[in-house]
């Protein structure tokens, strides 16, 4: 039986974030001048909180594709919305996409813009505050503590992410197939999660 798309996204983005606080504390104990000592509670906050919060990305993903895909083809409205694997075996071939396509596809640029302006707007505020809260909650925060890291930190974060996402995204809406989006955007995470581990102390 083979193992759905969401699931092997999951582990892989979870493993990654994992992989990057790891990395960040070697950093700072590297940048303070100071023995290493691995801090396991940390790294498993960020496997958890990732490994919870990968499904409704890749959803969110998966819904941005069907709805403003790269590639419009008119096979896009037999498309389930509860096939994890549908966008893959229907969608047309893109540059990167195993296989041979039988013509050029024609990129639709409108849909990318579309795309990158909800997944930006929504999906990065959202995520931001998704981690706020999340990392806060594992961390044992009083519900309280949590809602004022949120008023305190939300923009700070927010404003980061802006310098860096808006074009990890274009690039992962124009080139690369749907099924890769989330490894890419994971191992762009690798950088990202270790800034904002050192940014939050969790190292």
């Amino acid at each position: 039986m083979a193992i759905p798309p969401i699931v092997i996204a999951a582990i892989q983005a979870s493993f990654l974030s994992g992989l990057s606080n790891f990395l960040a504390q070697v950093l700072a104990a590297w940048k303070a001048n100071r023995p290493f000592e691995l801090a396991v509670a940390p790294i498993l906050r960020f496997f958890i909180f990732t490994l919870i919060t990968t499904p409704p990305n890749y959803k969110w993903q998966a819904f941005l594709e069907r709805t403003f895909p790269t590639y419009p083809s008119d096979s896009r409205r037999d498309l389930k919305k509860t096939d994890d694997i549908a966008l893959k075996e229907k969608a047309p071939s893109s540059p990167l996409s195993p296989g041979v396509a039988h013509h050029e596809p024609r990129l639709k640029k409108s849909n990318i813009a579309r795309k990158l302006l909800l997944d930006q707007c929504c999906g990065g505020p959202i995520n931001t505050a998704l981690f706020i809260i999340g990392m806060g909650l594992l961390n044992g925060n009083p519900w309280e503590q949590v809602q004022w890291n949120l008023a305190k930190d939300f923009w700070r974060f927010q404003l980061a992410g802006w310098k860096l996402w808006p074009l990890v995204a274009l690039i992962s809406f124009s080139v690369v197939p749907f099924e890769r989006r989330v490894l890419f955007g994971s191992f762009v995470s690798l950088g990202w999660t270790i800034y904002l581990s050192l940014l939050i102390g969790e190292v």
